[in-house]
């Protein structure tokens, strides 16, 4: 009997530590003008502007979901290098400190605003002629673990 506990408990531990964005159902944003789409939670709240050259979605939900997407036309076709160039805009802020982590399509990154650690993501689609940036959104700051969620939801 102790054995079966064992198992089922082992269990109960691993799914309990599957990712959060497999809860999050999938958002279609093709009505916002982006013809993408996201794992977002259920209540989240999804405002767009358009700046003319560039065109920017906000997906927020609570104070630990808060993607920006970013839409303009793109310079190259080659993913490789929009990320580097979005990684040499990043490293050269005075408040980058370290990639934490590096894909083919994106990174995760540390911040030291003032001695406060933050985390910050890009990660980067292209899509005919049209670049989809996603980052976190300007306002707040976020955990690692925040920020490994809003990656894995834009993937």
């Amino acid at each position: 009997m102790t054995k079966y506990i064992a198992i089922l408990f082992s269990f109960l531990i691993i799914v309990s530590c599957g990712s959060k964005t497999a809860n999050y159902p999938s958002r279609d944003l093709l009505k916002h003008g982006f013809s993408i789409s996201v794992k977002a939670p259920v209540d989240a709240k999804i405002a767009s502007d358009d700046f003319g050259v560039m065109k920017e979605l906000t997906i927020q939900s609570g104070e630990e979901y808060n993607v920006q997407i970013l839409k303009s036309n793109s310079n190259t076709t080659v993913v490789a290098d929009a990320l580097g160039g979005q990684m040499k805009l990043v490293k050269s802020d005075r408040y980058f400190t370290k990639v934490i982590e590096e894909h083919d399509n994106g990174f995760i990154f540390e911040k030291d605003i003032d001695g406060n650690i933050n985390y910050d993501f890009r990660y980067i689609k292209l899509i005919g002629d049209q670049e989809y940036i996603y980052q976190t959104g300007m306002m707040g700051t976020y955990t690692e673990e925040a920020v490994r969620t809003m990656y894995e939801s834009v993937q």
